[in-house]
């Protein structure tokens, strides 16, 4: 198990440094993103293992190429070129997702009532006082003075706390799209903490009396909340990868296999020829906001007792939709009659006749097939190769709120104007998992809009998002 854990350190150490390193390098070009792809099918292993090295390294630069090859008819090229593009999206979603939102703080001898309302309406993040403490009832005669760069929203939160004399008392989801935290009098608890943009996660366990004198204890959990940000559309967790952990002593923990917990769990299947089991989290019942969730992991322990893990290094994977954005796009449309073209998230976009009478209208007739609604379970054993040791089981829920559902297509002109359609002879089915609605569009010409060039299929998709993280001196219970 150590050497699995040292294999994807390593792992994510060289994901981390290639990207780094694509940010520095100039932008290939498209002839020779092509050539690398070409090379994934050479008949030497030592070249085709360069050029998944060397395509991984640009990321997503190469993302559009490589999702093209994953078509490809050549076998290799298109397993290898589909497992790259899967883990260069993890990659890029949790860059983009993830990023949080950022919050300057100036206040000159401001209440903090007022302070507080302020940051509030700010970041989404709603401060709130415990009523049943009698001292704040004179809080608002002490001013607040703050002043700070660019913060991510659990950085402004720490400063702010810091500053005011208030401590984080809880943290609750309220209603579709709201956070609110509830602060008290006094010194923050230092808890071991990780804020990675719109994701904190802080290590909650604490030392239980008599922890260490119960004979055949061997493995100890480790309690970790996971908090995102109001706005993010968070399902949940799906697994949390513990890379390394060292205690007080010196001694390398292994992670529990299989003991994940988080809220209830079901087992949904037997994998046949991976000796595993796959669980799947009630995501649903987490919601579609930011909330606060704890997460359990157990660690094997030492044999030498041991007050604290002194470094505790992991990846959390999460899932989450993203925001409204282009699921797929169709250039050149009006010439593309009679062709399939399928979303990022599996909708497919059919195009049927395209006429235009003498007075230059445009008729275009579509058909639209939703994703499947059941939930569907993704394996991500391609996260990387030199990580694949994991063999990290993902959990892929596709989005409710499509089937059957209008999709959101438009039609813009070269200038990327929007260009006005009218919609007949619509017909709405749904059929098992699937809903299908073919529409006539009318395009409607208007002054300063020119034909239609590009057409775009608007929606959410599921995103599988990675946070690694690291946290020091996290209590043994």
């Amino acid at each position: 198990m150590r050497l699995v854990g040292s294999m994807l350190a390593l792992g994510m150490g060289l994901g981390f440094a290639t990207a780094a390193f694509a940010e520095a390098m100039p932008v290939p070009t498209a002839a020779h993103i092509d050539q690398l792809i070409a090379r994934l099918g050479s008949g030497q292993f030592a070249e085709r293992e360069q050029a998944t090295v060397a395509l991984e390294t640009l990321g997503g630069q190469a993302l559009e190429s490589l999702r093209r090859a994953a078509r490809n008819q050549d076998l290799e090229i298109r397993r290898r070129a589909e497992e790259l593009a899967a883990r260069i999206e993890v990659r890029v979603d949790s860059a983009r997702l993830l990023a949080g939102k950022k919050v300057r703080l100036s206040y000159q001898n401001v209440p903090i009532s007022e302070a507080m309302a302020d940051f509030s309406r700010r970041t989404g993040l709603t401060l709130k006082l415990h009523s049943d403490d009698e001292a704040l009832a004179d809080l608002d005669q002490r001013k607040l003075t703050l002043e700070t760069g660019d913060l991510g929203l659990w950085d402004a939160l720490d400063r702010f706390c810091a500053v005011s004399g208030l401590a984080e008392s809880s943290l609750s989801s309220d209603g579709a799209d709201a956070l609110t935290c509830r602060l008290r009098l006094g010194q923050p608890a230092r808890l071991p903490s990780y804020q990675a943009g719109a994701v904190r996660i802080r290590a909650i366990s604490s030392r239980a009396p008599g922890w260490g004198q119960t004979p055949g204890v061997v493995d100890a959990p480790c309690l970790l909340e996971v908090v995102t940000e109001p706005g993010i559309l968070w399902h949940g967790v799906a697994d949390v990868r513990i890379l390394k952990a060292v205690d007080d002593q010196g001694q390398e923990l292994d992670q529990v296999p299989g003991t994940l917990e988080s809220g209830g769990y079901e087992e949904f299947a037997q994998m046949g020829g991976f000796g595993k089991r796959i669980w799947r989290s009630d995501f649903a019942d987490y919601g579609l906001t930011g909330g606060k969730q704890p997460v359990s992991v157990k660690l094997k322990l030492g044999k030498e007792p041991a007050q604290k893990v002194k470094e505790l290094h992991g990846i959390l994977v999460g899932q989450m939709q993203t925001p409204v954005e282009p699921l797929l796009i169709v250039d050149n449309v009006l010439q593309m009659a009679g062709q399939t073209f399928k979303g990022s998230d599996g909708a497919v976009v059919k195009l049927g006749e395209i006429a235009r009478d003498k007075d230059g209208r445009t008729q275009l007739d579509v058909e639209f097939q939703s994703a499947p609604m059941e939930d569907a379970l993704q394996l991500a054993f391609g996260m990387n190769n030199r990580r694949a040791l994991n063999q990290a089981l993902v959990f892929q829920l596709r989005s409710r709120d499509r089937l059957g559902a209008i999709p959101n297509l438009e039609l813009r002109d070269a200038a990327g104007k929007l260009v006005d359609v009218a919609r007949y002879n619509e017909v709405n089915q749904v059929a098992g998992t699937k809903g299908t609605y073919t529409a006539t569009l009318h395009i409607l010409p208007k002054t300063g809009v020119g034909d239609p060039v590009r057409l775009q299929l608007l929606g959410r998709r599921t995103a599988i998002v990675e946070v690694p993280f690291i946290l020091k001196d996290v209590p043994l219970p």
